[in-house]
């Protein structure tokens, strides 16, 4: 069966032998703010994080690309004051944090426009989704939860040409400022307290960041 052990390795190969057969390559460090949709948005803050992208045109076809994108989300976290821990006499702060890891590849279609590019990007991959519990003032922390599924993303976005680098180099490099926009969606992966039914996750993403690209 298809496992989620073999889907990473596939991305670390995809990763480390396609660029040298690639004709055109980039990637990008994107700042992103996540809006719970949905059933999501009843159990979710709003999240911050950042993400990262790596594409690779094939010879030939400049209008497609192969890609792989990974992301870091926090949700939010609560502070509990003066937890009482059995047995003792000590009473501590909890601080619980709501995080996302998620690892994704699929192709990115691109619309050329001079200095600006216009792309689409539908993908499959691994998201991961945990809460964890640290005592305040110490380096005590718990994982209470956590679960890994299977989920898609589909985006969209615009990169603006802003700089040619090394003018003189073969292929010359060409940094501009990217902005994007995903909803992803991940089947049954967040408990419920009222149901039997895991929720969804649905949230839609904005990136906005730099990306670096040969020309």
């Amino acid at each position: 069966m298809f496992s989620h052990r073999t889907f990473l390795v596939s991305v670390l190969a995809f990763y480390f032998l396609c660029p040298s057969a690639m004709a055109k390559m980039g990637g990008g460090v994107n700042f992103l703010v996540s809006s719970p949709q949905e059933e999501f948005a009843n159990v979710s803050d709003l999240g911050f994080g950042v993400s990262g992208k790596f594409f690779a045109t094939p010879p030939e076809i400049s209008l497609f690309a192969l890609r792989i994108d990974f992301a870091w989300v926090s949700y939010g976290s609560e502070t509990k004051k003066d937890i009482h821990i059995p047995g003792t006499d000590l009473y501590v702060d909890v601080n619980t944090k709501h995080e996302s890891w998620q690892l994704t590849i699929g192709p990115q279609l691109t619309a050329p426009g001079g200095p600006s590019e216009f792309y689409f990007s539908p993908m499959l991959g691994i998201y991961n989704y945990s809460t964890t519990e640290e005592i305040e003032g110490t380096e005590i922390s718990e994982k209470k939860w956590s679960t890994t599924k299977f989920g898609w993303n589909v985006g969209g976005g615009m990169t603006m040409k802003i700089k040619t680098l090394q003018e003189k180099a073969s292929p010359p490099m060409v940094i501009g400022i990217d902005i994007g926009v995903k909803y992803h969606t991940v089947k049954n992966i967040i408990p419920s307290e009222v149901t039997d039914r895991d929720r969804d996750a649905n949230d839609l993403t904005f990136h906005v960041g730099l990306v670096l690209t040969t020309k």
